[in-house]
């Protein structure tokens, strides 16, 4: 398919980020917006994806909530029973497993196919808009290999605008996910001076979100919007 025409765009946007990211990082850390459950599931998840399958679904299922993917009432976003969620990590495991062992430099085509297959196959949400869940639980189960990506700020980022719309197809869905990370998150973290000021960010834990590279190019992106979540 072809790409839409953001995605083929991404290299000014990735220019400026990788020119500005002190600056930004400084200006997240300074809000200190996040705590709380949001923080608490987002570690705890980190920590379960060594258990198993079982553990790191049940922890990552209180983050989704944690992370506003979860609305009561009748309208806003709603998520699958816990069973079905549960269901779908189970078969994905396996798959999960071997990218674990996969290091950011060494994505090939046969690596991203098998990350976006495993994308396609976990059941969070409750609805035809997958990419902002799915992104975030495989940001838990591969922070080596995945960011977080959300429409408040990491769309309206790569897109230029105001608002961001998502497909609703979720084939489409999947190449925004693996094309963000190829041509945004990945460069940026590959990145020497980038590698360089995020591990020191990582070890000095002065900033408790910034647990991996990749989730330090995402803080360095909620930076520039003050109503996104974490």
């Amino acid at each position: 398919m072809k790409l839409p025409r953001f995605l083929s765009q991404l290299e000014p946007k990735v220019h400026d980020l990788l020119t500005n990211y002190e600056a930004r990082h400084r200006a997240f850390v300074a809000r200190a917006r996040f705590s709380g459950p949001s923080l608490y599931f987002h570690k705890k998840a980190l920590r379960l994806i060594d258990a198993n399958a079982e553990a790191f679904a049940d922890a990552s299922y209180a983050m989704l909530v944690a992370w506003g993917m979860h609305r009561m009432g009748k309208g806003g976003a709603k998520m699958q029973a816990f069973e079905r969620y549960l269901s779908s990590i189970r078969a994905q495991w396996k798959p999960i497993q071997e990218l674990r062992r996969v290091k950011r430099q060494e994505m090939d085509e046969d690596r991203w196919s098998r990350l976006r297959g495993v994308f396609l196959r976990i059941d969070a949400m409750d609805g035809k808009t997958v990419l902002v869940a799915n992104s975030k639980v495989l940001a838990h189960a591969l922070p080596e290999l995945v960011a977080p990506i959300d429409r408040q700020y990491t769309l309206r980022f790569a897109m230029g605008t105001k608002s961001a719309s998502i497909p609703s197809q979720r084939e489409i869905q999947a190449t925004y996910f693996i094309e963000l990370h190829r041509r945004l998150f990945h460069v940026v973290a590959d990145d020497v001076g980038f590698q360089v000021k995020a591990e020191e960010w990582v070890r000095s834990r002065s900033c408790p979100w910034d647990t991996s590279i990749l989730k330090a190019v995402d803080n360095c992106l909620v930076s520039g919007d003050t109503n996104a979540e974490a």
